[in-house]
């Protein structure tokens, strides 16, 4: 898949797109983030109607380390082109 819309958040997720990612520990802290390149999109979730998350996808990154990782799109913002 090469895009995908998001539209609760009403943000395009695009392959070759820069972003800034976030990791979370379980009491909602941000532990770590970092920037890095959307390699690929997959696995488009939707839940219930009654859930308040809205739909998201998996973005496969390359982030700055040099490393592959795959992260929920709603952890990762979008990095504006300058």
């Amino acid at each position: 898949m090469e895009y995908y819309y998001e539209s609760k958040r009403k943000i395009t997720w695009k392959v070759n797109q820069t972003i800034q990612y976030f990791e979370y520990s379980a009491d909602g802290i941000i532990m770590d983030g970092g920037f890095g390149l959307i390699i690929a999109i997959q696995n488009i979730y939707e839940p219930g109607f009654s859930s308040q998350a809205g739909p998201y996808c998996f973005l496969t990154i390359l982030n700055k380390a040099g490393i592959l990782q795959q992260i929920c799109s709603k952890d990762v913002e979008p990095v504006e082109d300058w």
